[in-house]
């Protein structure tokens, strides 16, 4: 019986897609396991947990708006990201050195600001200086470890990692969310509740850490392509002669600007206007965990059969309705109606999720692909 299960697992694709035996297979195992790790560390330092880190420094709702907003202008630094990373035949030290100094800025510097007796004036501007700077770096490096990870799903694997990486983030997700859900909520409104936020912060701090140096510094990094000029044209407006490349990426970009939008408001609203709690907020998107392990494979079926584009479309049709409902909740029904919200926004998100992965792989030339990333990267924060 014992036998005949592991044979079973050796047939399927789960195991060719991930396995300790082949090169390719153990990085993508690196790459699952750096996932669940930014698992941690995002669910610790965004959404609710980053709303309520800036409310509590003082921050009122329009500069917290004004904050989401500082990686868009940054965006455009990817135009130097090309220029630099060509310099590089060997990117991997830069590119964990880079990565090191977002972490750093991002996470660390951002966290340890409030342990100062500071003005809130001036807490308030060194929270934008070290958004603005770390972002800045984010847009330089970023494409290249695209570009570096490329070689570890090729087509035929796409589909099952995606699928299931999605699953295993969504779990990760979960718990993370309920544990420090409950922990935030046990002090919120004491004066223990901005300790314990960062607390979790330099929990997260520690995590991206030990992703960025003991996972992805132990990946193997493959020889890049020279683009047929030698790479002497390394600029964003490379990637415009690709139009088939363009397309697909504007139908995404498209997507990226009316979702992200308003979703810099909506947590501000559900905390200060609605009153909602913590673990209420954490606790209905950690029931999103659910949704990829038991809607993957419907959509994976649906993928198959209407092409990865056609399945996107749908995904983004059904989430895109599901969203506008919150223009609805009110103090005295949003129990129920952000419950509906949620549910119908996670099934899309599941289908959304998975082709959105796929995105950039689509129609991504052979050669120039870091002039491609870096567009990708910057269009789709604009």
């Amino acid at each position: 019986m014992e036998g005949g299960i592991v044979a079973s697992y050796r047939r399927s694709s789960l195991y060719s897609t991930f396995n300790l035996r082949d090169e390719l297979a153990r990085g993508r195992c690196s790459l699952l396991l750096t996932d669940f790790l930014w698992c941690i560390v995002t669910s610790l330092t965004t959404g609710v947990f980053y709303t309520g880190f800036m409310l509590s420094n003082g921050m009122k709702a329009v500069n917290i708006g004004l904050l989401s907003m500082v990686p868009m202008v940054c965006s455009v630094f990817g135009l130097l990201s090309p220029m630099i990373l060509r310099r590089f035949q060997k990117r991997k030290t830069f590119l964990l050195a880079m990565r090191f100094a977002y972490i750093l800025l991002n996470i660390g510097g951002i966290t340890v600001v409030p342990l100062f007796s500071l003005p809130q004036s001036v807490v308030q501007i060194l929270f934008f200086v070290l958004i603005f700077l770390s972002n800045v770096l984010l847009f330089i490096f970023d494409p290249g470890f695209v570009e570096w990870h490329i070689n570890y799903y090729p087509d035929n694997v796409r589909l099952s990692f995606f699928s299931f990486k999605l699953i295993a983030s969504g779990v990760m997700s979960a718990v993370t969310l309920l544990v420090s859900g409950l922990i935030t909520d046990s002090v919120s409104g004491s004066d223990n509740e901005l300790g314990v936020i960062i607390v979790l912060r330099f929990v997260a701090f520690g995590v991206a850490v030990f992703q960025n140096f003991f996972v992805f510094g132990r990946m193997k990094e493959f020889p890049y392509k020279t683009p047929e000029d030698g790479g002497k044209k390394t600029s964003l407006l490379v990637a415009l002669k690709y139009k088939r490349f363009l397309l697909t990426i504007a139908l995404y970009c498209g997507w990226c600007f009316a979702a992200n939008l308003p979703s810099s408001s909506w947590d501000v609203y559900m905390l200060q206007n609605i009153g909602a709690k913590y673990s209420f907020l954490n606790a209905v998107q950690a029931l999103y965990a659910l949704f990829p392990l038991l809607l993957t494979v419907f959509w994976k079926k649906l993928i198959s059969k209407m092409r990865w584009l056609k399945a996107y479309a749908l995904s983004v049709m059904i989430y895109g309705p599901a969203v506008m409902l919150f223009i609805f909740l009110q103090p005295s029904n949003y129990v129920f109606l952000y419950i509906v919200i949620k549910l119908l926004a996670f099934f899309a998100s599941v289908g959304l999720n998975i082709t959105a992965a796929n995105i950039l792989y689509l129609n991504i030339p052979e050669e120039n692909r870091t002039s491609c990333v870096a567009f990708y990267t910057m269009a789709a924060n604009l």
